[in-house]
């Protein structure tokens, strides 16, 4: 297996535990010399690492990608490598690089799955602004394009940021913001 793990941004960390860890990093790995090209990038959401893209590239002059090379895509322990790899602790010892892997796997397992947004009284305001904002359009579209989520999850919020009081009542037919 070859791996390689390119922070970011060296200087942008978050603490993981009891490490230091870039906040973004981009992955490449091959887990076979003549198998395809695995690149993912990974982030540090909310305490919780995270995949965010994974790429499966076949090489130039080897076969193409077959439905093995997706299955081997173990997303959880691919991130856990990659932030091990390039974690750091302040008083690290040559035993302590070990620990690393334990302390982001445990991360991960111990978030129980998918992390879902939180959805704060601070964010529902700003969908309340972006909505606002976009009053004579499309406001709800605005809202899914600004925070990059599906329409459902926009409309979702703009009913909570609704019941909240953070946007008026509407009408059947009748835009209002």
């Amino acid at each position: 297996m070859q791996l390689l793990v390119s922070p970011l941004d060296a200087a942008d960390v978050v603490v993981l535990g009891d490490r230091t860890v870039p906040r973004q990093v981009e992955v490449e790995l091959m887990l076979h010399p003549d198998g395809v090209m695995y690149r993912l990038a990974l982030a540090i959401i909310d305490g919780r690492p995270e995949c965010r893209e994974i790429r499966v590239v076949a090489q130039d002059g080897d076969r193409g990608i077959r439905q093995g090379d997706l299955a081997a895509i173990k997303v959880d322990d691919f991130t856990a490598a990659a932030f091990a790899t390039v974690s750091r602790r302040e008083d690290e010892s040559a035993l302590d690089r070990v620990t690393g892997l334990s302390t982001i796997t445990k991360t991960i397992a111990e978030s129980g799955g998918p992390k879902y947004r939180t959805v704060s009284p601070a964010h529902l305001e700003r969908v309340a602004q972006v909505y606002r904002s976009n009053g004579s359009g499309a406001p709800t579209r605005a809202v899914a394009e600004a925070f990059g989520v599906p329409h459902s999850t926009a409309a979702r919020w703009v009913l909570r940021a609704r019941r909240a009081g953070q946007l008026p009542a509407t009408t059947k037919g009748r835009k209002q913001a």
